[in-house]
């Protein structure tokens, strides 16, 4: 299966993350940010299916650098959504 990358916005429209994985696969799942020393800032990695979620009506989690969330103004509860 082949990687899929997309950029992640705000219901606004602000970028959160212009170069995001989102891991479809089982391997991607699992694997995650495993292996890796860290992200630059513009990369994030979307985990799916739903059940890697653990807040309530999430449907995913995106994991971002340290800092990448304050940095652009994203806050707990924001809804966020891939870029066509």
């Amino acid at each position: 299966m082949a990687k899929r990358y997309s950029e992640i916005r705000t219901s606004d429209g602000t970028t959160v993350c212009e170069r995001c994985l989102v891991a479809e696969g089982p391997l991607l799942r699992m694997r995650g940010l495993l292996g890796r020393s860290g992200l630059p800032d513009d990369e994030g990695i979307l985990l799916r299916p739903w059940r890697m979620a653990s807040r309530r009506r999430a449907h995913s989690v995106l994991e971002l650098p340290a800092g990448a969330c304050a940095r652009r103004g994203v806050r707990e509860g924001d809804r966020l959504e891939l870029a066509a």
